[in-house]
């Protein structure tokens, strides 16, 4: 099945006017150490895409400081834009059970972790997991788990999207290949969760559903820190009451139109501000359809 706006278009979130911040819902990011530039693409783009309320959970609570380097919160606070929260007094397992009750929080993890503490990662994960927290998994979140995949793939639950490519989707499922549609629904009916099996045409794909084929993504995304976009416009949208499954396939969509809109010499902190036209056109899609 193609991934077109018609296909989620209806159930797309459009801001309404008794909406206030909360209301729009929230993404809570844990920081990477080194790779801050990661994690601060995907939160500005759960940001963009709409989500009321981004914050970044500083690493140093949780992994240890290197004593040669910059402590990371420094550089979060110091190059994240204003509306981006960054918080290095709370866990944050604390911090997902503080703000359950004011609004929808989706989690996002891996973006910038890289592969120095994957004990770490692994706890942080199946903790996350095992509240059954809607989150997004991407990179080194999934990397953690390579010399032990089913520990991982037995804790996802439906309110769950991993963002494999090929070589993470590999190692996470060994005996599966890698062949797009085939690949993501053979995976997807192992687990309870949605997959997006990134790559030229990326296949996203939940349970015994259609897997959703997306064709419009240009080459130009070929290019480091667009994954970390993706992640980040996802959760944005789950943070508005977009399922995994209809998160992931808009998510994808739209990520490939922004790219598609900038051209050449697209670098991946571009992609971000190219979102609102996006909207603006599927705004005018909607008002088609009435």
């Amino acid at each position: 099945m193609k991934n077109e706006p018609a296909l989620w278009l209806e159930r797309f979130p459009r801001p309404q006017a008794e909406d206030h911040k909360y209301s729009r819902g929230m993404v809570t990011l844990l920081g990477g150490m080194e790779m801050t530039g990661a994690t601060r693409l995907a939160a500005e783009s759960a940001a963009r895409i709409g989500a009321g309320l981004v914050t970044i959970i500083s690493p140093t609570f949780h992994y240890r400081k290197r004593p040669e380097g910059i402590d990371p919160t420094l550089a979060y606070r110091a190059a994240c834009a204003p509306h981006i929260i960054v918080r290095d007094n709370t866990s944050l397992m604390d911090f997902m059970k503080q703000t359950e009750a004011k609004a929808r929080n989706i989690c996002v993890i891996g973006p910038g972790l890289g592969p120095d503490e994957p004990q770490m990662t692994r706890t942080l994960v199946l903790g996350i997991l095992a509240r059954k927290t809607p989150v997004v998994l991407d990179a080194d979140a999934l990397n953690a788990f390579q010399a032990s995949p089913r520990e991982l793939l037995a804790a996802l639950h439906e309110n769950t999207v991993i963002t494999p490519h090929h070589g993470e989707f590999t190692r996470l499922f060994p005996n599966i290949g890698t062949k797009g549609a085939d690949a993501a629904l053979r995976a997807a009916r192992e687990v309870f969760c949605t997959i997006v099996l990134k790559g030229p045409k990326t296949a996203i794909a939940q349970g015994e559903k259609d897997t959703v084929i997306n064709d419009n993504a240009p080459p130009t995304l070929a290019t480091a820190g667009t994954g970390d976009v993706l992640a980040g416009l996802i959760a944005g949208l789950m943070a508005q009451n977009m399922t995994g499954f209809d998160a992931a396939c808009a998510g994808v969509w739209i990520h490939s139109r922004a790219a598609s809109l900038f051209g050449p010499g697209l670098v991946a902190s571009d992609l971000p501000g190219l979102v609102p036209p996006v909207l603006q056109e599927l705004l005018g899609f909607q008002r088609q359809l009435g």
